[in-house]
């Protein structure tokens, strides 16, 4: 299938194995995102694995298009049967200990996440609330955030 554009990646669809690849650019959305540096887009992934863990990415490798780098995840695909409401939104990051911090921004001691309505989140055929590509911003360092020395 051909990919399917975004600001931030260009996304393919595996069919046989239902799995989504992203050819993500570190760079793309850096600006919305204090604390987190381009580079760090590989523990930007990790941490999103930490609090979203129904749509973990897996790091597949790094590419170069034109001369730019890009970070290729996958993901699996889902299923979904609608997009939720905002109350069902709210309760689902509510469960991840993710509270309003203002309209759009949800957050804890460690991130704050943003992007998180229209088709970023779906409601599954398992009346799941799965979050697909929310913009982290973190408040601690990565390594914090994961616990890693």
């Amino acid at each position: 299938m051909p990919p399917k554009r975004t600001c931030e990646s260009r996304v393919y669809f595996d069919e046989d194995n239902s799995l989504v690849y992203k050819a993500k650019d570190p760079y793309a959305k850096s600006p919305l995102k204090p604390g987190v540096q381009p580079e760090d887009v590989i523990f930007e992934h990790l941490v999103h694995n930490k609090y979203f863990s129904e749509t973990a990415s897996l790091f597949e490798s790094i590419s170069e298009e034109l001369g730019d780098v890009r970070i290729i995840l996958s993901q699996a695909f889902i299923a979904s049967v609608s997009y939720p409401t905002k109350k069902q939104i709210e309760a689902a990051l509510s469960d991840k200990g993710l509270y309003p911090i203002d309209n759009y921004s949800y957050g804890n001691s460690e991130i704050t996440v943003t992007d998180i309505f229209g088709d970023n989140t779906l409601l599954g055929h398992d009346e799941k609330i799965y979050f697909i590509a929310p913009i982290i911003n973190f408040k601690k360092t990565a390594k914090e955030i994961l616990n890693i020395e």
